[in-house]
C-alpha cells in the first residue's frame, strides 16, 4: 500500500431509511392482481400463504407497484 492511500480518508456509507406509505394496505400476496402494488413486505423464509404485498393501487399500468415503491425500486 502506498503512503498516498493510507493517508485518503475512507467514506462510509450511510444506511438508507426507508418507510412505508402509511395508507398502505396489505394484502396476501396470492391475492394480488394488476391493479395493485406487488412490493413484497415479507422475509425470505416466510410460507406463501403469509406472505404480503404493499396493496396500493399501481402508480400506472406499465408498473407493478404504487408511487412510493416505484421510486424505492430504481
Amino acid at each position: 500500500m502506498t503512503a498516498l492511500a493510507r493517508s485518503l480518508p475512507v467514506e462510509t456509507e450511510k444506511p438508507v431509511v426507508r418507510v412505508h406509505p402509511d395508507n398502505m394496505k396489505p394484502i396476501p400476496f396470492l391475492d394480488g392482481n394488476s391493479s395493485v402494488c406487488r412490493w413484497p413486505l415479507w422475509e425470505n423464509n416466510s410460507p406463501a400463504e403469509e406472505k404480503m404485498i404493499c396493496g396500493l393501487q399501481v402508480m400506472d399500468n406499465l408498473t407493478s407497484y404504487c408511487a412510493c415503491h416505484f421510486s424505492w425500486s430504481r
